[in-house]
């Protein structure tokens, strides 16, 4: 009986070793324990019924299992609108930087204005309430086409009218300087002729203050302009008109008549005698060898220099033509020849026996060609 457990319970230990040699329970003598004998024969007789039910062979529990392939995810569809190629360039300004609380996290900032923000900047869309306030203004302007047109021919007219206006005024105002300026140098004009040193205040000098009256004016002229203001300063003009005619008028018959001039010496070519205080003081012979000779304040400039301080530096020009000598003027205070004032830049035919004028000098200036 011991000779048949023996037996048994060798063949059941080799049948352990053989399918749990790393699970097997030694006992002292070498002996496995009776529930691991129990076990293994259990397991030996519930294979084959697993194996007949299910109609493949039994498979070993030291197998490696297969593992199962993951199942592909779909990705997320994004909207065309917000993808992005990834070497897109970001704006002017912003830049990428790392987050300092949280690990593998970013955000964008902008170095020029120091805003940060967690999304990526792009440009701006325009909205659908934009386009609808664009569109309700279109027919705005479409239902109410016509009112432009007539607002727009008045504002046309009344710039025009406007324009026309201050070009009046300025016209008015520049003849108003032009007179001032005469009379006040022809007030404070002394009455004997002056050095070169005390008649230094030149034309331009005039002429500036007259340029800086005539852009004070305009100025105003644009602050506010109403038609009584051109009413006012045409009736000032002619006011003025008339006082300047009748000093004129004084002024021509304060001249003397040729029949109160002295004798005149000897002439052999033209030339213009300076009358002062009732005496012939000089003579300027207008030479053949010259076909033009300039009269002014500018020593050296002009073949005649005048000291007076309302002579320009270059205030005439005679000239030699066909008919004889002719007379130019080019100043500011103006040339009168035989109590005539007369115009700029327009060449005169001088006779024999004219009297000249230059400016407000009390000096007469006779031509005379030889007789």
């Amino acid at each position: 009986m011991e000779e048949g457990f023996v037996k048994t319970s060798k063949g059941i230990l080799s049948r352990i070793q053989s399918k749990r040699p790393s699970g097997l329970k030694v006992l002292r003598y070498g002996w496995p324990s009776l529930a691991v004998m129990a076990e293994v024969l259990s397991s030996e007789e519930e294979q084959p019924e697993v194996e007949a039910v299910a109609g493949k062979p039994p498979a070993s529990k030291t197998q490696t299992e297969v593992p199962k392939e993951p199942k592909e995810v779909q990705e997320a569809k994004v909207p065309p609108s917000r993808k992005r190629p990834a070497t897109e360039p970001l704006p002017y300004g912003w830049v990428r930087k790392a987050s300092k609380t949280k690990k593998g996290a970013y955000y964008y900032a902008n170095i020029l204005t120091g805003k940060t923000q967690v999304n990526r900047p792009g440009p701006r869309t325009a909205s659908a309430s934009g386009h609808r306030q664009r569109a309700n203004r279109s027919e705005r302007l479409e239902v109410s086409g016509s009112a432009p047109a007539v607002s727009e021919e008045l504002r046309q007219r009344q710039a025009e009218h406007d324009a026309a206006a201050e070009a009046e005024l300025e016209e008015v105002k520049r003849k108003a300087a032009e007179r001032r300026a005469a009379q006040k140098a022809m007030e404070t004009a002394p009455d004997d002729e002056g050095s070169e040193e005390s008649g230094s205040a030149d034309d331009e000098n005039v002429t500036g203050e007259a340029c800086s009256f005539s852009a004070s004016g305009w100025y105003q002229t644009r602050q506010s302009l109403r038609p009584e203001d051109v009413t006012k300063w045409k009736q000032e003009e002619e006011l003025r008109e008339k006082k300047q005619a009748e000093r004129e008028e004084k002024e021509r018959l304060s001249w003397p008549a040729a029949s109160e001039l002295p004798p005149v010496p000897r002439v052999l070519q033209p030339c213009l005698d300076v009358l002062k205080d009732g005496k012939w003081v000089e003579r300027h012979v207008l030479g053949s060898d010259k076909q033009r000779w300039t009269l002014g304040r500018a020593v050296g400039e002009v073949d005649f220099p005048m000291n007076h301080s309302t002579i320009s530096r270059q205030h005439a020009a005679l000239t030699r033509g066909g008919g004889g000598i002719y007379l130019v003027d080019q100043s500011v205070h103006g040339v009168q020849v035989d109590a005539q004032r007369i115009e700029k830049n327009l060449r005169v035919l001088l006779k024999n026996g004219a009297m000249i004028k230059f400016g407000a000098s009390t000096r007469l200036y006779v031509y005379h060609e030889p007789t």
